[in-house]
Parts: structure tokens; C-alpha cells; sequence
């Protein structure tokens, strides 16, 4: 009810992400007891699927049938008593069957538990293995992200890991989810590195998900509240946020599509689409479009680069990942001023990269807000043999790519102007 998919739907594909999170909505589906009626989500998720989109339905939230104070949102307790747990296995069971037999292959677990202190990391695992038992059940072939963490909380995950293993459940997930925002997209990445440690240690068959986070285009409240937003620096963030994910091997999500409407006087702007309170589009904003042109480029058809060998001399610590295209092997390199939290100012300073074993036939200096491809002059790609330098590259604090003209096709958004 916080948005409306008539609404947003046409601008799904062009965006280029072929992926989707979906709320299952036990309270909304079964208003008397033991009657589903999924036709609110038959028609989304029908609608999603025949547009090529690969489902994922997240088995949230409770139900106050069984539970008068049940959370209907994230925050609250997780079902619990033997009759609430019992309702809630015949929904998830009576879901899963309705969707897996439509194509829908992906699920999540119950969203952001830890955010009540009383959902204990036992408790939660138990959950988890509940019900994506039931999934399994149904469908063997079922892809799980489990936990669906609030934050990348080293101890709830780590706890969460451990139980998994302890208890022979790793084999029922293929993902631990957790959500990451921060005013500095970049800072959450030392958690990163210890959420792997931890997978590597108990999980090594699990990848990490980041399964939501996204910026905000004004002030909002809960995540990234205290912070005075714009369409611009919302869409650094973003960028950012997708890029440092794929730059660590991370599952990466993007929140939302659209602006949430929780109330006429409350609507969340995290979404790449500007909404009224009756959920209506009023435009489409700056960040819909650099995600678009983010997808454009850093998507299946290139491959990270673990051991990429780039120096970097500036006055500022930039951030910056290499990938190569898997095809033909030319290279790839995005980069930004990630010292800070995303402004709303684009002062370029100078900058001289350094890459080693890299391949290029014509690079070309991509600034991924704008969408604009720039020559690099001759004399600052100083080229020797598979070692490129290039100087004087303009950094801000929004992502640019060095890459190769032939793996770029630039489309004007608007024909030029006759006489």
C-alpha cells in the first residue's frame, strides 16, 4: 500500500535491472482464518514475471488474526505460539506453492528482525529454518537469502552463521542478507570485509546480499535522517552504493523504485521515482537515470578484477575498483572522492591513476552522473606496453569510469536541434 505498481511498472525494464524484492504479506493475504486470497500479489507478480523480472518474495510480516500486537512492518516481534507458528507455516507453504509453480525461484526470509532486541539471534535462526524448510519442501530448486539483517552487525550475523552450521542448515541458504545505509556509502565496507571473514569461516558455500539501501533525494526520517539530501547527492549515493557492492562481491539492491507514501504528511524519498501521497509519479529523478547508466556499464558482461594493480596520486584517498570485460578483456576502472558523504557540488580535482596489466584500444573518461563520454588527450594516456597512465583525470565525489570507447553506446537523450 506504500506504492502502487501501476504506477511505477513501465519504468522497470528500462532501468536494466532484471530483478525485483516483492513484500509476501501474510496480514494482507489472510484476513480469515485459513482463507488466502492472493490476488493483490498474483496480479504484481504476474505482471513482473511477464516483463522478465526475476522475482524475489520476501515471507514478512505478521498477522493479527493470531497476534493482536503482530508488526505489520519492520520493527516488531516475530511470530511466535503455537498456533500463530502454525498459521504462519500453512501461509508460507500455500505461497510458496502458488509461486514457485508461476517461475518464482528467489525468496527472503522474515525483513530486519534484530531491530527488536527480543528477536534473539537464536530465535531468528530457529525462523529461519523454519520456514525455509517449508520452501525447500515445496521447492527444492528454491534460491533462500537468509536473516535479512538490520545492518551489517557482525555479531548477529556471525551468530547466525554459526548456528546454521551447528544445527547441518547452511545447504537450505544460498545468501545472508543484510541491509547498509550510513550518510558515507563507503564507510560500511570494513564491515564488509568482516561479514566475509565470517562466511569464509562458518559458510563458504553462502554469499552476501546487500538486500536494501539506497539514498535519499531530501531529508527523511529513520535511515540516513539528520542529513540535508538533494536529488543530487542522492544519486552519488546510490552509484556509490552499487558500485563499492559489485567492488566486494556483493549481491547489490537498490531502494527503492519508487518513494514510499506511509502517511499524507510522511512520504519516505528514497525512491529513483518522485511521488504525491495518493502514490502518483510526479517525475522521474536524477538517480533513476545514473542507475541506469551504472547498469549500462558495470553489469554480467564484465568480471572484477581481484588482483588490479592501480596507483593513485592525489590529494585526496580516492576509492576505486577495475573489472575487465569478459569478451574481450579490455579494461575497466571506476573511481571517486569517497572521503566524505555525497554534496551537492561537483568540484572535479586532479588526479593521476597508474594501471598495470590493463587493456585499452581507445579509452575514454566516463562520468557515470551525467552520462557523458570525454576523450582522454593524448598526452595524459601515456601508454607502456600493458602499464597506462593516465593524468590529469578529473575526481569528485561522484563515480567516473576510465574504460574503452567500443564498450560503450552512447544514445542522446534528446536529438539535436535542426536549423
Amino acid at each position: 500500500d506504500l506504492a502502487d505498481w501501476d504506477a511505477y511498472k513501465e519504468y522497470l525494464q528500462p532501468l536494466g535491472i532484471r530483478h525485483i524484492r516483492l513484500q509476501g504479506g501474510w496480514g494482507r493475504t489472510e484476513k480469515e482464518r485459513g482463507v488466502y486470497d492472493f490476488a493483490w500479489l498474483d496480479r504484481i507478480v504476474d505482471d513482473a514475471l511477464a516483463r522478465g523480472l526475476e522475482v524475489c518474495l520476501e515471507t514478512s510480516y505478521g498477522n493479527r488474526l493470531y497476534e493482536p500486537k503482530a508488526a505489520l512492518g519492520p520493527g516488531g516481534k516475530l511470530p511466535e505460539g503455537d498456533e500463530t507458528l502454525a498459521a504462519w507455516d500453512r501461509w508460507v507453504e500455500a505461497m510458496a506453492r502458488r509461486y514457485s509453480a508461476k517461475g518464482v525461484k528467489e525468496w527472503m526470509m522474515y525483513n530486519e528482525p534484530n531491530l527488536t532486541k527480543s528477536n534473539t539471534v537464536e530465535m531468528t535462526t530457529a525462523f529461519n529454518i523454519r520456514t525455509a524448510q517449508i520452501i525447500k519442501r515445496v521447492d527444492p530448486q528454491a534460491r533462500i537469502g537468509g536473516l535479512v539483517s538490520a545492518g551489517a552487525n557482525a555479531d548477529f550475523i556471525g551468530g547466525f552463521l554459526r548456528g546454521l552450521k551447528e544445527q547441518g542448515q547452511l545447504d537450505l541458504f544460498d545468501w545472508v542478507i543484510y541491509h547498509g545505509y550510513g550518510a558515507n556509502p563507503d564507510t560500511i565496507y570494513r564491515s564488509v570485509d568482516k561479514l566475509w571473514e565470517l562466511v569464509r569461516e562458518h559458510a563458504p558455500n553462502l554469499r552476501l546480499w546487500q538486500g536494501e539501501a539506497g539514498g535519499a533525494s531530501e531529508e527523511v526520517q529513520f535511515a540516513l535522517s539528520g542529513v540535508d539530501w538533494t536529488e543530487l547527492s542522492h544519486a552519488k549515493w546510490n552509484a556509490r552504493r552499487m558500485l563499492g557492492d559489485l567492488g566486494h562481491d556483493v549481491r547489490s539492491s537498490v531502494f527503492t523504485i519508487s518513494d514510499l507514501s506511509y502517511h499524507k504528511d510522511f512520504i519516505s524519498r528514497y525512491g529513483l521515482l518522485k511521488t504525491d501521497s495518493r502514490n502518483a509519479i510526479i517525475r522521474v529523478k536524477m538517480a533513476y537515470y545514473v542507475v541506469q547508466n551504472v547498469v549500462s556499464v558495470f553489469n554480467d558482461a564484465v568480471e572484477r578484477v581481484h588482483d588490479a594493480a592501480v596507483a593513485v596520486q592525489c590529494e585526496k584517498q580516492l576509492t576505486w575498483y577495475a573489472f575487465r570485460d569478459k569478451a574481450t578483456g579490455l579494461s575497466l576502472v571506476t573511481f571517486w572522492d569517497g572521503t566524505g558523504v555525497p554534496t551537492n557540488e561537483c568540484a572535479p580535482i586532479k588526479a593521476q591513476l597508474t594501471m598495470n596489466n590493463a587493456r585499452f584500444k581507445e579509452p575514454v573518461w566516463l562520468d557515470l552522473l551525467t552520462g557523458n563520454i570525454h576523450a582522454i588527450p593524448a598526452e595524459n594516456a601515456v601508454v607502456d606496453g600493458t602499464t597506462y597512465v593516465f593524468k590529469a583525470v578529473p575526481v569528485y565525489d561522484g563515480p567516473a569510469v576510465i574504460t574503452d570507447k567500443s564498450l560503450l553506446s552512447f544514445v542522446p537523450a534528446r536529438p539535436k536541434k535542426t536549423k
